[in-house]
């Protein structure tokens, strides 16, 4: 579970997020719905590392974050689909016996999301897309 407290993020002094609190399932899709510019991208942006905010943010300069699911198939087909979309990911245990065993994915792997330091919305938002139509995702 990804548990966000107390966000605050703004732009040249104009609050975007303030003292945002949530906490998102494991598994699934989380949807995001609200009007142009209340900041929805940038929540996201700020999960994925990609702004920084009101948090602390465990990267170098050039780093962003990592994001590992339960794609609802094999791990490795589901790599193989994203990769004919140009997608790149990385599918199995990833060299974390101890993670996998604690999550409960000792058996099957994940996939495993490395967001770029330069990522796009336009990118994140296609990511979200291809992995939303994975067979067997659940939503």
């Amino acid at each position: 579970m990804l548990t966000i407290q107390h966000l605050t993020k703004s732009f040249d002094g104009t609050p975007v997020l303030q003292d945002f609190s949530c906490s998102f399932p494991e598994t699934g899709i989380v949807r995001l719905v609200g009007p142009s510019g209340c900041g929805k991208t940038t929540l996201l942006r700020c999960i994925a590392g990609l702004e920084r905010a009101g948090m602390q943010v465990f990267a170098g300069e050039h780093q962003a974050a990592t994001v590992s699911f339960l794609p609802g198939m094999d791990c490795e087909e589901a790599a193989q689909l994203l990769a004919r979309q140009g997608i790149a990911v990385r599918a199995g245990l990833h060299c974390a016996p101890f993670a996998h065993r604690s999550a409960g994915t000792l058996e099957t792997g994940t996939v495993r999301i490395s967001f770029g330091y330069d990522a796009s919305d336009a990118q994140t938002e296609a990511l979200i897309r291809a992995v939303s139509k994975i067979p067997g995702f659940r939503k």
